[in-house]
């Protein structure tokens, strides 16, 4: 997670997106770095307030111009674009479910 951090508030990635399999899923995930990035006393003093233009539940961007996006797996990724920067992160988190490991019906329809 922190590598990740690192990377966005050094300015080396700019556009983050994390998946799972639902948007819900995705966006527990998302939370974690959002509320990293408005409680870390060492984030704030070490590269300032890092709240930005938006600020939601599926999706915010810092005040570095860092995009953060959850993305469930039926989700198309077409569009998550910021200022023309293609995602250059993609962590994907657990894509199948405990039922659809246990049918191999639906893994193969995958």
């Amino acid at each position: 997670m922190f590598v990740v951090m690192y990377l966005a508030l050094t300015g080396r990635k700019r556009n983050i997106l994390l998946t799972s399999n639902s948007s819900d899923n995705a966006e527990r995930l998302l939370r974690v770095y959002r509320a990293q990035l408005e409680a870390n006393k060492r984030i704030a003093f070490y590269y300032g307030n890092q709240r930005g233009t938006k600020w939601t539940e599926e999706h915010f961007i810092t005040a570095r111009g860092v995009s953060f996006f959850a993305v469930g797996a039926r989700q198309s990724p077409r569009g998550f674009k910021l200022d023309e920067v293609r995602p250059d992160v993609i962590l994907p988190d657990d894509f199948d479910t405990d039922e659809e490991c246990r049918n191999p019906e639906i893994i193969a329809d995958k």
